[in-house]
């Protein structure tokens, strides 16, 4: 182990310590010095003769002051010598001294060693420590112009504590004031009249090795290695009453202390590897596959706004990351299934989300338009004004317009979701000069750390085409269930199906069984909807899109209450039979095709729930996914036959996953994609959403500091308040309420009068509300259904018209404090409140500085209620994590 540094001291200080250990010294250690210097002189450095210019001072110098001593005279000799003609011979001189076998040394010189005196061996001793510390300065600022520069820090290192004793180990003193004849070009041999060190002289000798630059030399640790090798071994019988001399004694080194620094100079000459950043795994299928140039990039500018048109010729795509309205210009281009034309008047602008959460899309030229059915969008721009400025582009197979939606807000959303971070953009993205104008469009041009894209699998496309040409010579829509274990890739699946559908059907209907992973709505919700545009986007991108029905199950698996939970898709099931499937006699695109997606729970009791859900759909065609391991058992081609003669038996297509071989492992989790979904819900505008140029989402108000809406809950919760998670008495009901998401339950039974005015923002004034007729000194507790003698809300007769979050309550108005992005004339219409097991993301109870200040939203950490920063301790402290491992046989 390497001796401590010691702490710094002043000049004056060291001087003074110097002196001390100078006149204390007594001529028996001295010449028990001399003795030393005379038999290593006599063994190591016969062929160096004493100088006879040697220092007489009664004063011994440090090393430390040798050193800066012999840079003053070095300088000095050099410009006195200069314009003298060079010498021929070089010489090198090294003193190294090593001591190999230092247990026999102990045992001869442990008489000797006891004899001396404290004052010799502290003078030793520190003369060792700044020898330690030369060493280690020499160490750290070696590569530094050949430290010139460690000299003042040398001298600022040397410490005021005293050393502890070293007289265990021996010690050899060597004499390093020698001369020789000096060489003016390589200056080989010290002139020096002052002491100097054995380790500073071989780094003197070294420096001057790599002046040569001798191409057969070795380097200077090897050189080193092979010196101290070639040293003779000393044995030493140091007796007393050695003759005194005037040659007086210099740096002491030690044994151990020598193998410690060459074991360390050994390690430090080494390369030193500058620490890369991490890179992550790279696919090298993600990436475009177009060339950009004039020819084909083109870019034009009206009314202020910037558009980019890309020509595509067969085989060719791109990839992008972020987000941007697309329109098509000339021939037609395919995205995630779905099939999008030119019109011939207008450009209709498709909004295209691309994030890092989920695969990319890309976007890739296509023929296939005769079964195409036309549709218009809610951005739509006049096709004359583009005319001129992408005329040339029509002879390519298609010609794709592209302009910026930063207006939209999402890029927010890492303000109140650490997760989101560069969810939707490339950090130091580099692209190219050409393709480079549109804000938030990064077209994916070489392989990228971190992106996947998605390319539609031969599966995919084949058993959908096999899909439709049976729904065509069958006459009727297409019944499809998408069912697979987690992470198989049903939720893109889904999408490339519905788009696929779209292509052909001006509406497809969607039911949503997921409640883990829902597409249009927060988890927890089972919803039933009917689409009329392509989904081009992860679910958090289009939480907007009414249902058309929807039921709160109010947890994020089916475990929870497999019976409700069963009742609700029966219901759902109905609704679309009742509503969209009854019309005979009706072309093709007009039918609604049902798309059923499933959850992921393939095994013992989730597997009966999929095979009965199967069977009260009736399906007609059962999509499974496969991996490398089987998902199902092998009965599931019959367990998923009718159980009646009315239904049609299904066929059967397996699916494969489509990034199943790509190195890219995403790091979002089912929990952060959760999380994501209900804070963009929460956030979202919908007064503005889908309008051009108007912001989305408005992510730069927090939640907790909006102004949240009043419900009065003896006019505005008829219908009642149930807890699904668990049964609560009633005086615990409010706080049970209180900071939880409820949803919004209406009933089928038309509003009574008056019920326009049950709900009343927080910024009205309300001095004439309801809650003055009544006496405030007596609270009314709400309608409270207990789960130990209700059953949950019945599907058939109310109806989940959204989630809002309880931010606070006022028992002394009886009102109830609840955010939600929902509009006032939903609100008008809600009867009742249902609490499940969902719980609030810690991110949307905070500010946007995410609660790295003094507090949330201006209010001090101590006054914050819910929360606190302080971390708790003990049995409780951390939240309860279930963990349902299946039992193995042994």
């Amino acid at each position: 182990m390497a001796p401590k540094r010691r702490s710094s001291a002043s000049s004056e200080q060291r001087q003074l310590k110097s002196q001390k250990r100078s006149s204390g010294s007594t001529s028996e250690d001295v010449a028990e010095h001399v003795e030393i210097v005379k038999k290593v002189e006599a063994v190591v450095i016969p062929k160096l003769e004493l100088s006879n210019g040697a220092t007489s001072s009664s004063q011994p110098k440090s090393a430390v002051s040798a050193r800066h001593s012999y840079k003053q005279q070095r300088q000095l000799l050099e410009q006195s010598e200069e314009g003298q003609d060079e010498t021929a011979d070089d010489e090198q001189v090294e003193l190294v001294v090593q001591v190999e076998d230092i247990e026999d040394m102990e045992e001869e010189n442990a008489n000797d060693e006891e004899n001396n005196d404290e004052d010799v061996d502290e003078e030793e001793d520190n003369d060792d420590e700044v020898d330690d510390d030369e060493v280690d300065d020499d160490e750290e600022h070696s590569e530094d112009d050949n430290e010139e520069d460690g000299d003042e820090e040398d001298n600022e290192e040397d410490g005021d504590e005293d050393d502890k004793k070293q007289t265990s180990q021996p010690k050899l003193v060597v004499n390093s004031s020698i001369s020789g004849q000096h060489d003016v070009e390589h200056d080989d041999t010290y002139q020096s009249t002052l002491p100097m060190s054995a380790l500073a002289a071989r780094r003197l000798a070294r420096q001057r090795q790599s002046e040569q630059q001798q191409p057969d030399s070795m380097d200077d640790q090897e050189q080193d290695d092979s010196n101290l090798e070639s040293t003779p071994q000393l044995d030493m019988d140091v007796s007393e009453g050695s003759p005194a001399t005037d040659i007086e004694p210099t740096t002491t080194v030690s044994a151990q202390q020598e193998k410690r620094t060459r074991a360390k100079k050994r390690s430090k000459n080494q390369p030193k590897q500058k620490r890369q950043k991490k890179i992550g795994a790279i696919d090298e299928r993600a990436i475009s596959i177009f060339n950009p140039c004039s020819a084909n990039v083109s870019s034009f500018n009206s009314n202020g706004e910037q558009y980019l048109a890309i020509g595509l010729q067969e085989n060719e795509s791109i990839v992008f990351l972020g987000k941007a309205l697309i329109a098509v210009y000339c021939g037609a281009v395919s995205i995630m299934g779905a099939t999008l034309t030119a019109d011939k008047e207008c450009l209709d602008f498709y909004p295209v989300f691309a994030l890092k959460s989920h695969a990319l899309p890309r976007i890739e030229p296509t023929a296939e338009t005769s079964n195409v059915s036309t549709r218009t969008t809610d951005i739509h721009e006049d096709r004359q004004p583009f005319l001129n400025a992408f005329g040339r582009l029509e002879n390519f197979a298609a010609v794709i317009v592209i302009k910026s939606m930063e207006w939209c807000g999402f890029d927010d959303v890492e303000g109140v979701f650490s997760h989101a971070k560069d969810m939707a953009r490339i950090e130091g993205y580099r692209g190219h000069r050409l393709m480079s104008g549109i804000a938030g469009f990064y077209p994916i041009l070489e392989p990228t750390p971190g992106i996947r894209a998605l390319d539609i699998p031969s599966t995919w496309s084949g058993n959908a085409n096999v899909a439709i040409q049976d729904e065509k010579e069958r006459g009727s829509p297409i019944v499809s269930i998408v069912c697979g274990t987690k992470d198989s890739g049903k939720s893109t699946f889904n999408r490339y199906l519905v788009n696929r559908l779209l292509n052909s059907h001006k509406r497809v209907a969607y039911l949503e069984t997921d409640v883990g992973q829902t597409e249009f709505t927060p988890a927890g919700i089972i919803a039933l909807h009917v689409l009329e545009s392509p989904i081009l986007g992860p679910p958090c991108t289009h939480q907007n899109i009414a249902s058309r029905r929807s039921h709160y199950f109010g947890a994020a698996t089916v475990r929870d209450d497999p019976n409700y939970y069963m009742r609700i898709v029966r219901q759902l099931t109905s609704t679309w039979q009742q509503h969209y499937n009854q019309e005979p006699d009706i072309d093709m695109i007009d039918q609604v095709p049902l798309v059923v997606n499933t959850h992921g729970w393939v095994k013992g009791l989730g597997y009966d729930l999929l095979v009965g859900l199967v069977d009260m759909v009736g399906p007609t065609n059962v999509f499974a996914t496969h991996g490398s391991t089987p998902s199902f058992p092998p009965t599931f081609a019959t367990d998923i036959l009718p159980s009646s003669d009315g239904n049609v038996q299904p066929k059967l297509h397996y699916i494969e996953n489509p990034v199943r071989g790509s190195r890219i492992v995403s790091k979002y989790l089912a929990t952060d994609l959760r999380a994501l979904a209900f804070v963009s819900y929460m956030y979202q505008d919908l007064t503005h959403f889908g309008q051009p140029n108007k912001p989305w989402w408005n992510f730069k108000t927090s939640l907790v500091e909006r102004l949240p809406w009043s419900l009065d809950w003896r006019t505005g919760l008829d219908t009642g308040i149930w807890m699904l998670s668990q049964d609560i008495k009633l005086n615990h009901l409010l706080y049970a309420l209180n900071v939880s998401i409820v949803a919004l339950i209406s009933s089928d039974s038309p509003p009574d009068d008056g019920n326009d005015a049950q709900v009343q923002d927080m910024d009205q004034d309300s001095s004439h509300s309801i809650m003055e007729e009544e006496s405030k000194s007596s609270i009314t507790p709400p309608k409270y259904l207990p789960a130990s003698e209700y059953p949950p809300p019945d599907p058939e007769y109310t109806h989940c018209r959204g989630l809002a979050i309880v931010r606070a309550i006022d028992p002394s108005e009886h009102a109830l404090l609840m955010l939600t992005p929902e509009v006032r004339s939903t609100l008008n219409e809600v009867s009742g409140l249902v609490r499940g097991s969902m719980d609030i993301p810690l991110s949307c109870m905070l500010d946007r500085n995410q609660g790295r200040g003094t507090g949330i939203a201006g209010v001090p950490w101590r006054q914050v209620p819910y929360m606190t920063e302080d971390a708790i301790a003990g049995a409780g402290g951390s939240a309860l994590r279930i963990r349902r491992i299946n039992k193995r046989a042994v």
